[in-house]
């Protein structure tokens, strides 16, 4: 069951987001960057290259949420962002509770 809560007991602080391709394959994470590892991918053995050089990988890094409403996140009219043959979304956000970790939910 979902239940929704205003944004000042939820907050989302910000988020990461990256669309990975058939031929994306994860090799691990690499550097601490302040909220977890960042997940690093090369091309799969045997697959080629796109020919004209879509990414199998895009990660979308919007640091900010709440702070920042009715601010656009997005690419401007008539831009895309292509990856070659997308077939995951890994979505990692940073909610932070803001509610009185006592439960009563007073502030403070």
């Amino acid at each position: 069951t979902e239940t929704s809560v205003p944004c000042t007991e939820s907050y989302n602080h910000h988020y990461v987001a990256s669309i990975a391709g058939k031929q994306a394959v994860s090799v691990g994470h690499g550097e601490d960057v302040g909220h977890g590892h960042v997940p690093l991918y090369r091309i799969a053995s045997g697959a080629e290259r796109d020919p004209i050089g879509i990414p199998v990988v895009q990660t979308f890094s919007e640091h900010n949420g709440n702070e920042a409403r009715q601010s656009f996140h997005g690419l401007p009219r008539g831009v895309v962002q292509p990856i070659a043959q997308p077939d995951r979304f890994i979505f990692n956000p940073m909610q932070i509770n803001t509610r009185n970790p006592d439960g009563s939910g007073r502030v403070g």
